[in-house]
């Protein structure tokens, strides 16, 4: 499973995600009316956050027994997009 928290670009992960990869995602809201988009087990969840200072984006991909394989962080102390380093 492929887990994305993140500011921005929902509409081109969603689009990448089910219509180009054909995986099922669900996208989780604050208010509980979360979005599945296609049958079966999720294969990306995609988790919106509000930008705030202490937002941070976030992609984390784990094995089918849920281990964390690997995280993708913002570098630390740069806020610019997209350098994120491999934790």
């Amino acid at each position: 499973m492929i887990y994305i928290r993140s500011c921005s670009g929902f509409c081109h992960l969603l689009v990448w995600s089910h219509n180009v990869l054909h995986l099922t995602v669900l996208v989780e809201s604050e208010d509980g009316s979360d979005q599945r988009f296609s049958e079966g087990i999720e294969a990306v969840l995609i988790v919106p956050i509000i930008p705030t200072i202490r937002s941070q984006s976030s992609v984390l991909l784990f094995d089918s027994s849920n281990e964390e394989l690997f995280r993708l962080l913002p570098a630390p102390g740069d806020d610019s997009y997209p350098s994120f380093y491999l934790k």
